[in-house]
């Protein structure tokens, strides 16, 4: 089999195994089934599961970035990034991140930060940009633990109003 093929392979069960029983629940045995590959190939392709997993999070950042792209510029359409097949897979990434993945950090940080500065492209301001990030993965973990994903909608409608609207139909915070 050719090497970008067995690469592809290896990256595609990958990205589903991590998606469906997150980074920690996803084994190299795991990933080996479904590819239908062996631990010589993982291990001739990367040298540890965490390499595997840098390479995810940079692939999600990039499918997230596409999503962001065709994304309206507000605080709506940021959370409905959020809430993509990418955007919640790198959320789950960021919520396991912790020992044994610190060599994770540098792409972790650096998928933020792009996140970030998308989302500065589109609202004009850091500040704004920081705070929809902040409330981006907030919503999508909140979806997720609460199983509400309208959540992002009813959360947008909070950064987009004016403060004396806020809070409003927030079931979760009465």
């Amino acid at each position: 089999m050719p090497f970008d093929e067995t690469r592809r392979r290896l990256l595609t069960a990958a990205a589903a195994r991590v998606r469906a029983s997150g980074y920690r629940g996803a084994s190299v045995d795991g990933i080996l089934g479904p590819a239908g590959l062996t631990k010589g190939a993982f291990y001739h392709h990367f040298p540890s599961k965490e390499a595997l997993g840098r390479l995810l999070v940079d692939q999600f950042a990039a499918e997230l970035a596409r999503t962001l792209d065709t994304a309206p510029p507000t605080a709506e359409g940021a959370l409905g990034a959020a809430l993509s097949e990418a955007g919640t897979a790198l959320v789950d990434l960021c919520g396991e991140y912790g020992e044994g993945m610190e060599g994770m950090r540098e792409s972790l940080t650096r998928a933020l930060s792009a996140w970030q500065g998308r989302l500065k492209e589109a609202s004009g301001s850091p500040s704004r940009a920081e705070l929809l990030l902040a409330v981006s993965l907030g919503a999508s973990l909140l979806a997720k633990v609460l199983g509400d994903p309208a959540i992002a909608a009813r959360l947008a409608s909070q950064v987009d109003a004016p403060a004396s609207a806020r809070a409003e139909g927030l079931s979760y915070i009465d």
